[in-house]
C-alpha cells in the first residue's frame, strides 16, 4: 500500500519554478501496486526546452535519464528502485530504453535496471512534452513485498546520445596531446592524429606527446616520446605485441625538459602500455551529461541517500567556499529520526554547476546516479565529433566548439538569474585571464565562479557562441574541470567502463565511503581516494589553453581534493 508520493527534478524545479538551462522537470508522480503484488507502476509526466533529434549531421538526440528514489515510511533511507523493460510505456512520441547494472539481490549479483533513457522519437527540435511515462518498479529486486508504505521520488538529467563511429585524437599542437609518429620513415620529428576505428591492430599501446621519464639502460634520460606503434587505435580487444626497437622518428630529444611532476605516469617500460580491453575508446556509442553537474543535482544525492551519508556529511564540502559554491548543511539531531538535511543558500543557486567535487564526491554522485565516469578518449570524441583534425595550423589547436576562436566572458549579466548570461555578447566560455603555476590557480577579475548551466546558449546562437561540441554537450572547453578516466596512467587503464557492470547500480554501499563497481574482487573503476581520474577541459581560474581539446595537462595529476575549479559530469555506454 503506497502512501505518498513526491516529485522531484535533479537539475532545478525542486528548488525553484522559474526555468532555467533547458528546465527539465518531472510532474504528476503516482505510484500504483500492479495485481501480481510484486511489483508497480511509477508514472509521471516529463518535459523540458531545446530538445532535439537530428536526421541529417550528427544524428543524434537528446534524453532525459530517469531514475528513481524511495525510503520506507516512517524511516528516512533513501534506496534506488530497480525497474525493467517489461511492463514500462512512454508515449507515442517517445522512445526510451532500460540502463542496467548489477546490483546483490539476496545475495546473488544480479542484472538491474537503475534507469531509462526517454527521447524523442522522431526528428524535431524545441519544448519536448511527455505525459503518461510508466516505469514498472520490480518489488522482488529491492526486497520488498509490495505491502510497505514508501516515498517515491523521480529524478532526471539531461543526457546527449553520442553514436557509434571513428573520430581523432590529438591536434598536433596543445600541450601533452595524443599523438603518432608520421607514418613515412623520414618523419623523425613530425606528428599525426590518432585516428579511433573499429579496425582491429596488432598493437594496443598508449600514447602521448611526452617524452619518457623512466631511465634508460644508462640511467640518463632518453627522451623517447610514447607513441601508437600501429596509428590508429581499436575498439575491440586485442593482444600487445612486444616493444620493438625505438625507431628513429620516436625520438624527439629537444623536449626532455618537459619532464616534471603533472606528467608522471605517462610513461611505463618506453612506449608500450596496454589499455584494458574494456576501457571506454569512444569508438562505440554512449551518453553523456549536456551539462556539468549542477548544485541542485547535487543537493539531490546528498538528501536522497542513507541517514548515515547525510549525518556523516562526507560529501559536503562544509569549509567555507567560494566560486558560488552554495550548498549548505541544516543541521538535524543526528539520529535515524532527524538526519541532517541539505539546502541552498540561495535557491537559484540550482542551476549553478557544482564545485569542489573531489575524487569520492564525483564517484560516489555517479554510482548513485547509475552513470559511470568519463574516459579522456570519450572527452574528445564528445567535443571533436567525426571532424577531422584541420591540416592548416592555422586552424588548430580547437576548443569543444570546434575553432580556434575563443571569447572568454568579461562579467554576467542578469546574475543570479534564471537567463544569467556572459555581459559580453560573443562571450562562448569562463577561462582566467591569467595563469598560475598549479591546476586552478589562475586569476580572473571578470567572474567569481561559474556561470550558470547553458548559460553561453541562447535559442538561435550558432555552436561557437553558444560554447556547444559537435553532438550538443555544452561547457566542455572552461567553467569547471571535468574528471575523466586517464589512459596515462596504470590507475586509469584499468578502468572497465565499458562493461554493464562497469556503470553504478544507484547505491553507494552501506557505509559511507563509495562502493565502485567489482568484478570479483577486482575493482572495475580506479580507486576512489587513489589516483586515476585526472582533469580535461580548462576552468575559469585557469588560461584559455587549458579549454582545448586535446590539451592533456593535468590529465594525470593525482589530486583527489576538492577545490572551487573542480567539477564533473557522468557519461553511460549504450549498451
Amino acid at each position: 500500500m503506497f502512501r505518498k508520493y513526491l516529485s522531484c527534478t535533479v537539475l532545478l524545479a525542486a528548488f525553484s519554478i522559474q526555468v532555467f538551462a533547458s528546465g527539465i522537470q518531472v510532474l504528476n508522480t503516482s505510484v500504483t501496486t500492479n495485481d501480481d503484488k510484486k511489483s508497480a507502476q511509477v508514472k509521471f509526466s516529463l518535459t523540458w526546452d531545446h530538445s532535439w533529434r537530428l536526421a541529417d549531421g550528427p544524428k543524434n538526440w537528446d534524453a532525459a535519464w530517469v531514475f528513481v528514489k524511495y525510503r520506507t515510511l516512517p524511516g528516512d533511507n533513501w534506496s534506488h528502485a530497480y525497474i525493467k523493460a517489461d511492463g514500462s510505456t512512454v508515449p507515442s512520441n517517445a522512445s526510451f530504453k532500460i540502463g542496467s547494472s548489477i546490483a546483490g539481490v539476496g545475495g546473488v549479483n544480479t542484472t538491474v535496471g537503475v534507469g531509462a533513457f526517454i527521447f524523442r522519437k522522431e526528428p524535431g527540435n524545441g519544448t519536448v512534452a511527455f505525459p503518461d511515462i510508466e516505469l514498472r518498479w520490480d518489488f522482488p529486486q529491492n526486497g520488498l513485498t509490495g505491502g510497505e508504505q514508501v516515498e517515491v521520488c523521480v529524478l532526471a538529467t539531461e543526457m546527449v546520445y553520442i553514436p557509434q563511429g571513428q573520430y581523432f585524437l590529438g591536434d598536433m599542437a596543445s600541450d601533452r596531446r595524443f599523438r603518432r609518429n608520421q607514418s613515412n620513415a623520414g618523419g623523425r620529428f613530425g606528428e599525426e592524429f590518432v585516428t579511433v576505428s573499429a579496425a582491429a591492430p596488432s598493437w594496443l599501446n598508449y600514447f602521448s606527446n611526452a617524452v619518457n621519464i623512466r631511465g634508460s639502460v644508462n640511467g640518463t634520460y632518453d627522451g623517447i616520446r610514447n607513441n601508437l606503434r600501429n596509428n590508429s587505435i581499436s575498439s575491440q580487444v586485442v593482444t600487445p605485441a612486444p616493444v620493438a626497437a625505438n625507431a628513429p622518428d620516436d625520438v624527439n630529444p629537444s623536449n626532455r625538459l618537459e619532464n616534471n611532476t603533472n606528467y608522471t605516469g605517462d610513461w611505463v617500460a618506453r612506449f608500450a602500455a596496454a589499455i584494458n580491453g574494456n576501457f571506454p575508446r569512444g569508438f562505440n556509442a554512449f551518453y553523456c551529461m549536456k551539462y556539468e553537474i549542477t548544485q541542485g543535482e547535487y543537493i539531490q544525492f546528498l538528501n536522497k541517500n542513507l541517514v548515515a551519508v547525510k549525518n556523516a556529511g562526507t560529501y559536503h564540502h562544509s569549509a567555507d567556499a567560494v566560486g558560488r559554491y552554495g550548498i549548505k548543511k541544516r543541521d538535524g539531531t543526528g539520529t535515524a529520526n532527524v538526519p541532517a538535511e541539505y539546502d541552498l543558500a540561495n535557491p537559484s543557486a540550482a542551476f549553478l554547476p557544482c564545485n569542489y567535487l573531489g575524487t569520492k564526491d564525483i564517484m560516489a554522485w555517479l554510482v548513485w546516479a547509475g552513470l559511470r565516469p568519463m574516459s579522456e578518449f570519450e572527452f574528445e570524441k564528445i567535443c571533436r565529433g567525426p571532424e577531422a583534425v584541420p591540416t592548416d595550423p592555422a586552424y588548430r589547436p580547437q576548443y569543444a566548439w570546434g575553432t580556434t576562436n575563443i571569447s572568454p566572458a568579461a562579467g554576467f549579466s542578469n546574475k543570479g538569474g534564471p537567463n544569467e548570461a556572459p555581459s559580453n555578447a560573443s562571450g562562448n566560455s569562463a577561462v582566467s585571464s591569467t595563469s598560475g603555476a598549479t591546476i586552478g590557480s589562475g586569476t580572473n577579475t571578470e567572474l567569481d565562479g561559474p556561470i550558470r548551466a547553458g548559460g553561453f546558449a541562447t535559442p538561435v546562437s550558432s555552436r561557437e557562441k553558444a560554447g556547444a561540441t559537435y553532438y550538443g554537450v555544452m561547457e566542455m572547453s572552461g567553467n569547471l574541470w571535468e574528471r575523466c578516466v586517464s589512459a596515462g596512467i596504470n590507475e586509469g587503464r584499468m578502468f572497465q567502463g565499458a562493461l554493464v557492470n562497469g556503470h553504478g547500480n544507484g547505491e553507494i554501499g552501506p557505509g559511507v565511503n563509495p562502493s565502485v563497481p567489482m568484478n570479483g574482487a577486482a575493482r572495475l573503476w580506479p580507486a576512489p581516494t587513489g589516483t586515476g581520474l585526472g582533469f580535461r577541459g580548462g576552468s575559469y581560474l585557469d588560461p584559455a589553453a587549458r579549454a582545448r581539446i586535446s590539451d592533456r595537462m593535468y590529465i594525470n595529476l593525482g589530486n583527489t581534493g576538492r577545490h572551487q575549479s573542480f567539477g564533473g559530469r557522468g557519461v553511460r555506454s549504450d549498451l
